[in-house]
């Protein structure tokens, strides 16, 4: 399949990532059968990815579709760009400037194009679930065990990134608001009309956070849900660490009781909504007309 994305967790770690994932689930439904199955075109799909540590695995490639990407997690050297690259649209503002891009590159993020895809019921599905709380994948690894015990405490659904794409989805649009860590969290929720609050504990990129919001005309803020824990598993810490670990779980139990009942949550409005949408399946549509039936 000549579309690329971030695969680290699934090669690497063996797990999933929802984030990740949404191209397999997305892009090969949007784009030509000939041009997902080409060996000399590659779509640079849905993601953090523009930057010379993954741009250099396609670079063997002799033709590289730019589709939503965003810039950022390292060095971009852009003299690499030659007219082997079509840059059909990025993530952001940020990025398009960042590579010397028009305005008009700079559309959204491809996964908004989710919501064409989910619950085909008026009105989506029933609403389950008061408030879901999605943690980035690296803190879902590293303290997921401690943050869905304080979400249960507090009556919060965890949603692990690593759960399959349609589970995923589902339980978003089941989801009456997300609090969520994971950029796409709020990325799909906003897509499946859920209101969302952005929030940090471990990991936290800001410059993409920036990049998309701006691409939406959203405010970008932030709710810390602080101090980092992790998980303590039998023999890695001493007991002096483990009361440590336990004193700053029950501080981020309540700050998160806190943005739980405080923060006002943010949607992007149905008019820009709509109209970037529209934008991607444009170029979705471009192309498809372009680059559909070329050799393989």
């Amino acid at each position: 399949m000549a579309i690329y994305f971030h695969q680290s967790y699934s090669k690497n770690r063996g797990i999933r990532n929802f984030g990740d994932d949404i191209n397999p689930c997305l892009l090969g439904k949007i784009f030509h059968k000939s041009i997902i199955e080409s060996d000399e075109i590659c779509l640079i799909g849905i993601g953090t990815i523009l930057n010379d540590r993954e741009l250099t695995r396609v670079d063997h490639y002799k033709k590289k579709i730019v589709f939503s990407s965003g810039v950022g997690y390292g060095s971009l050297n852009l003299s690499r760009f030659d007219s082997s690259w079509d840059f059909a649209c990025v993530r952001g503002p940020r990025s398009a400037t960042a590579l010397n891009l028009e305005p008009e590159k700079a559309i959204a993020d491809g996964a908004i194009l989710l919501s064409d895809f989910q619950s085909n019921s008026a009105g989506g599905p029933e609403k389950k679930y008061a408030t879901t709380f999605i943690p980035h994948v690296e803190s879902d690894l590293a303290s997921g065990f401690g943050l869905k015990k304080l979400c249960d405490e507090l009556g919060i659904h965890y949603l692990s990134p690593s759960v399959g794409s349609r589970a995923f989805m589902l339980d978003v649009e089941r989801s009456e608001k997300v609090l969520t860590e994971a950029m796409h969290g709020a990325i799909v929720a906003d897509a499946l009309r859920v209101p969302w609050v952005p929030m940090k504990f471990h990991v936290h990129e800001r410059f993409k956070w920036e990049d998309w919001c701006e691409s939406m005309n959203l405010p970008y803020s932030l709710a810390e849900l602080g101090p980092a824990f992790w998980d303590t598993k039998q023999g890695s810490f001493s007991r002096i660490k483990q009361g440590w670990q336990f004193l700053k779980a029950r501080k981020c139990k309540k700050n998160l009781r806190r943005i739980l009942f405080s923060c006002a949550p943010m949607l992007s409005e149905s008019a820009i909504f709509e109209d970037r949408k529209k934008a991607l399946l444009t170029r979705v549509q471009n192309i498809n007309d372009r680059y559909a039936g070329q050799k393989k």
